[in-house]
């Protein structure tokens, strides 16, 4: 069968056009997507019943556990150090922005502080009504202006 294992595949030249060499920057992006992945899907760790043992406290040994696997997984990388910590940020950073800072805030739901002091559900909500206030005061001031 000319030449070739039944393992190897004949040349293409359409095929190897459009490919690009494998690079560390690929195997980052790949290492974050995996991390995000996982962090994004805790919950279902933490229902794992070899893990009931160890899940008080709400699942911090895990948590903790978890990250630590992680940050190992990273290190074993060219550039991968530091990879988790940036992704457990950007998770944290999705919970809720802080108006107006583009910071970190805690995570607004449904019987925290904030929501009941707001009167509403969730970060959405209390984002909305924070800038339907700021509007307010911006037109206010305004018409102060030109009085």
């Amino acid at each position: 069968m000319g030449g070739y294992a039944m393992t190897d595949k004949k040349p293409n030249a359409k095929r190897d056009l459009h490919r690009e060499p494998w690079t560390d920057d690929h195997t980052l992006a790949l290492l974050r997507s995996t991390i995000h992945l996982v962090l994004a899907n805790r919950r279902d760790l933490y229902a794992t019943p070899s893990l009931q043992g160890v899940s008080y406290n709400g699942g911090n040994a895990i948590n903790q556990k978890l990250q630590q696997m992680l940050r190992r997984l990273c290190a074993g990388y060219p550039g991968g150090q530091g990879v988790e910590d940036e992704v457990v940020g950007e998770l944290k950073g999705v919970k809720g922005v802080k108006a107006g800072k583009g910071g970190k805030a805690g995570k607004v739901g449904k019987g925290s502080k904030a929501s009941q002091r707001e009167g509403s559900e969730g970060s959405g909500a209390v984002k909305v009504e924070r800038d339907v206030k700021k509007r307010k005061a911006v037109e206010i001031e305004e018409v102060e202006e030109t009085d």
